[in-house]
Parts: structure tokens; sequence; C-alpha cells
């Protein structure tokens, strides 16, 4: 992991702040350090962000985790593709995230998911697209993602020529954020921009559950000796000893003396 954050350019001082979310976030995702390491490092680059930024990276990815139906590591993923696309058109990293945690919500997930949502952006941010002009035409001014999601909904099959206006890669995503509704990404959003600590409360969990587990595997071999080999042990132990109390007893009346002789 120090060897990842090294090459990625951070000096020492930066690799050992960087190395608690790294930590945090191995333990979460039941990964590698190097390879929660390298993600972190490209998720910070493509957003724009410096490594004073890891913590909250890593919360992020791990809180969208939590709240979707993706990892941490898919959305780390997805924001490789849309990430610097997203930057461009104004979206901070837990609005970026949120429409990808929402993407994931309707099955639209990891590398997927960044190509969707970086489609859709691009004709958002571009005046003179297709899909732009169809927007003005519906009389949708607005080029905010949630704005236009939950302008597109209200108007219902007035919408069609517009979606299809963005494409064959960022339609379907788009109509997927529809599905999801602009409440439903407004909730995400709101919910990542409260998750500091979300990386250590996930390995936490981690922990206690192995632990759990563990304790369970233990009560569960107590039960299976007491109902499989303590009833086959007791007669056995039984019977050793009765074999031997007859030895005793064959050795003190001297019925061995004439073979001892």
């Amino acid at each position: 992991g120090m060897e990842a954050l090294a090459a990625a350019g951070l000096n020492a001082t930066q690799v050992m702040q960087a190395l608690p979310p790294v930590l945090a976030l191995a333990k979460a995702e039941g990964v590698s350090m190097d390879v929660a390491a390298e993600k972190l490092s490209d998720s910070l680059s493509t957003v724009g962000l410096g490594f004073d930024q890891a913590a909250r990276m890593a919360d992020v990815l791990a809180k969208g985790a939590n709240i979707s139906t993706t990892s941490a590591l898919g959305l780390a993923e997805a924001l490789a593709t849309a990430g610097g696309i997203a930057k461009t058109a104004g979206l901070n990293l837990e609005q970026t995230v949120g429409a990808l945690s929402a993407l994931a919500n309707a099955g639209i997930k990891g590398e997927k998911a960044g190509t969707a949502l970086a489609a859709i952006l691009t004709q958002l941010i571009n005046p003179a697209s297709q899909a732009s002009r169809e927007l003005s035409a519906l009389g949708i001014t607005s080029r905010d993602l949630g704005t236009v999601i939950g302008q597109l909904a209200a108007k219902g099959e007035a919408s069609n020529a517009a979606i299809l206006a963005f494409g064959e890669t960022a339609g379907p995503g788009l109509r997927a954020l529809i599905s999801q509704g602009q409440q439903s990404l407004d909730d995400l959003t709101s919910k990542l921009a409260d998750s500091k600590g979300a990386a250590k409360d996930a390995a936490d969990g981690i922990n206690n559950n192995l632990k759990g587990a563990l304790t369970a595997l233990e009560s569960a071999w107590a039960n299976v000796k007491t109902a499989l080999f303590d009833p086959v042990l007791e007669p056995l132990a039984k019977q050793a000893r009765e074999a031997a109390t007859a030895l005793n007893d064959t050795l003190a009346s001297g019925a061995l003396k004439p073979v001892q002789e």
C-alpha cells in the first residue's frame, strides 16, 4: 500500500496520512492494501482532489456502497470514467457518486455506469448538442442533472424525443435516472454529504462480523462434538477403563506369575 501511494507521487508524510483511509477501504472491501491504495489514488486524481482528501474519498465510496447495490470499488471504477467530465460539469464528489449510486440501484454498475454518466453530462454541457436543443424545445433551460431529470419526468411521453437525442450510450442511463427520480438522487447525495467515518465504520463492521462468525463456528463445533463425538467416545473410554481394571486385577491375582517366570 505504501509503495502504491509513493508511486502516485506522495512523500513520506503524505503516505502516512493516506494510510488510515486506505487501510479502512481495504478492510471494508476485503482487498489488498495495494489495490485499495490504487483505487483511492485513481479516484482522487480523476476528480481533481489532493491526497489530503483521501479520507473524504474513502468515506464517500464506503457510504455509497452502503446505500446502493454496488461496492466501493465498483463506484471507484465508475468514478474513474465519469469523474473528469463530472468535474467539468460542476458536480462535486458527493453529487457524482450520488448519480453513480442511483445508476447502480437501477442495475447499471461499474464502468458501464461511469460511461453512461459521462455521456449524459457531455450532452448536457454542450449547448450545440442535439440533446441540449431538444431540452430547450421542451422549455427545459437548466442543465443541472437533477433538475433535468425531474423536469423530463414531469413531461411524461413528451420527453421521449429529448431522451432519444442523448444517444444510445447516454439514453438508457438517463432513463434509469429518471426512473429513480430526482428525489432519490437528491436523497443519495444528501446521505453522501454526511459520510464522515463511513469507511472506518464499514471496516469495523467487517471485523465485528468476523468475530461473530468465528464465535458461531466455535459454538457449532462444540455442538457437533456433543452430538456426535461424545456418544462415541464415552463408550470407548468406558471400555478402556474396564480393560485397565481387568489387567490390574489379573496382575494382582498372580495369574500372570507363570508367564513372568
